[in-house]
Formats: C-alpha cells, structure tokens, sequence
C-alpha cells in the first residue's frame, strides 16, 4: 500500500517537473553564419521562454562565438515588451545574418527592430 502511494507520488512530481520545464525552457531557433575567413561564427535567435508573472516572452539572442577557442565574444539578448513584434528568425527565405569580406564586422537585420553591427577584435 505504501509502495503504491509512494510511486504515484513520483509520477505527480515527475509530471509537475516536466510541465516546468515546458513552460520555463527556453525554446527557439535561428540563423547561424561562419565569416568568410572561418574565425567567427555569428548566431542570431528568436527565443520563447515562460515567466512567473509576464506569460511567455519573446526575445532575440546574438552571439559572436571565436571558431577556433570556443569563446563568445559577443553576446547581446533584446527582450521584447509585451505587445511588441519580434522577428522570426527562423524564416529560412530571409538571411538575417551577414559579414563583412574582411570578417570584421557581423550585420545582424533585425527588420523594424533594427540593424546590428558587432565588430570583432
């Protein structure tokens, strides 16, 4: 009887955990780019995540990662108020993410959220 009790209690926090997880997790997908000399790679997300208070949020995440090191030299994340258009950047028929010949300087269009330069050192 109590080894009964004691397993469908693991299953309530078992599911309780997994719909913490669905709703807090983060979720989304992007654009990624290498630079034409292959140091850099640039990332660009549109990524959901749920909140205690505010619902889901929706935000953009960029990062600048060195290729060979592993080191992120950049990291920018916009968070959207809430009503406002976040672009999708998992749209494959646009290119969000581009560079310059000499891999100096990655242009992230963010449409009606704006451009974004991010130099690399």
């Amino acid at each position: 009887m109590k080894s009964r009790r004691t397993i469908w209690l693991l299953v309530a926090l078992l599911a309780v955990a997994a719909f913490g997880l669905a709703w807090f997790g983060e979720g989304g997908g992007g654009e990624y780019r290498d630079s034409p000399d292959g140091q850099w790679q640039a990332e660009a997300m549109t990524v959901s995540g749920g909140t205690w208070f505010h619902g889901r949020i929706r935000s953009v995440r960029i990062k600048v990662t060195d290729n060979s090191t592993g080191l992120v030299v950049w990291q920018v994340r916009l968070i959207s108020l809430p009503g406002e258009s976040v672009p999708e950047l998992r749209d494959r028929s646009k290119r969000f993410v581009s560079w310059d010949a000499a891999s100096t300087v990655a242009t992230i269009d963010l449409g009606q959220m704006g451009v974004v330069r991010l130099p690399v050192p």
